[in-house]
């Protein structure tokens, strides 16, 4: 009787993971947007200096990804950022920065209403810094991420992320042949849609 309750009862998660999962099918489109910043107007005063300057700044990031195999997605990203400081008399610098991120994921369902996606991507862009006065310097970008995003479906289409990543960026001029690298955690927030039957 013990063996019938416990092979019951097997059957009876497989099935319900089955009938529950949130996996996502082959030929899904899902669109990703997510804020690392968002924007923001910001005037600064500094009393000791007797002067003030405002920054603006921009940054947008989105992700499409097209899943070949249930769970299973290439996709590409695209981030841009942009920070503008005008200072008192006429200064004015600016930092743009463009990066282009393919990448692989994998859906790890939890439940019906909860999933976690996995991701690797390696990315590729252009950091443009100047000044008034001043040439534009431009300097080429590479990185490569790790991370994982929590999703919380809140219906067949839609669903909101909390996003972790641990990120290792390189920045190098050409002319000089400098080198700076950056790496550590990311945090973010936003969402996710889901197209089916493509």
């Amino acid at each position: 009787m013990k063996k019938i309750s416990i092979i019951a009862a097997a059957t009876a998660l497989t099935l319900s993971q089955g009938v529950f999962a949130k996996d996502i099918d082959k030929g899904t489109i899902s669109l990703s947007g997510s804020t690392n910043g968002g924007l923001s107007f910001l005037t600064t005063e500094v009393d000791t200096l007797d002067t003030e300057f405002d920054i603006t700044t921009i940054n947008l990031e989105s992700y499409v990804r097209y899943f070949v195999k249930e769970n299973i997605a290439i996709g590409v990203g695209y981030s841009y950022d942009n920070t503008n400081i005008e200072y008192e008399g006429g200064l004015e610098t600016e930092e743009t920065t463009l990066v282009i991120e393919p990448g692989v994921f994998y859906n790890h369902s939890i439940d019906e209403d909860n999933s976690i996606l996995f991701g690797a991507a390696i990315g590729f862009g252009t950091l443009e810094s100047s000044e008034t006065g001043s040439e534009t310097e431009e300097l080429d970008l590479s990185s490569f991420t790790l991370g994982a995003s929590f999703q919380h479906f809140i219906n067949d289409s839609v669903a909101l992320n909390a996003d972790a990543a641990y990120v290792t960026s390189t920045l190098e001029e050409d002319s000089s042949g400098t080198e700076a690298e950056t790496s550590g955690l990311v945090f973010g927030v936003g969402a996710t849609f889901y197209f089916s039957g493509y």
